[in-house]
């Protein structure tokens, strides 16, 4: 099993890694949304208007348990209750130990039901192992940047061609 670290990733890379994990995993379309302020909706899934589950992704990877448990507690926790979902995923690049789930299944009590329904490092390593989409969405970040580079050593001495 792959032991990613997910710190390569942008908070956007890692938001698209979980909608593709998930996506895979539950076998439905997922809604996504714009970069930005997001009301704490990143993912949505919806059957009908009054069953919709939400999924948050945070990604902070490198900070560890504490500063993400704090985040969630002071920030999106008053978000969930604002918006009452009956199902609600969290998806985050941090390991999690038994404790720190039934801490966080405590904290979006009733929001979160299940253990199941947080994603810390290792499921989502293990999701993108047996899926082989976790190794497409880590090299995006790196093929992009190679890609845009070959564009540019390509454009260039075209652009001086025509230039004045």
């Amino acid at each position: 099993m792959p032991d990613y670290d997910f710190k390569s990733l942008s908070p956007y890379d890692f938001e698209n890694l979980v909608r593709d994990l998930l996506q895979k995993e539950f076998g439905v379309t997922l809604e996504c949304f714009t970069i930005g302020r997001d009301d704490g909706i990143d993912l949505r899934y919806s059957v009908d208007k009054e069953t919709p589950t939400l999924i948050q992704c945070k990604h902070f990877a490198g900070s560890g348990y504490g500063k993400l448990y704090s985040h969630l507690k002071l920030k999106e926790l008053e978000k969930v209750k604002r918006m009452e979902p009956k199902h609600y995923i969290l998806a985050t690049s941090v390991g999690h130990t038994p404790s720190n789930k039934q801490n966080i299944m405590k904290l979006f009590d009733p929001y979160i039901s299940s253990e199941k329904d947080i994603y810390g490092k290792g499921e989502l390593n293990n999701g993108s192992s047996l899926l082989h989409v976790g190794r497409l969405n880590w090299i995006f970040p790196s093929l992009r940047y190679i890609i845009s580079m070959r564009f540019f050593v390509v454009l260039k001495p075209l652009a001086l061609l025509f230039a004045d």
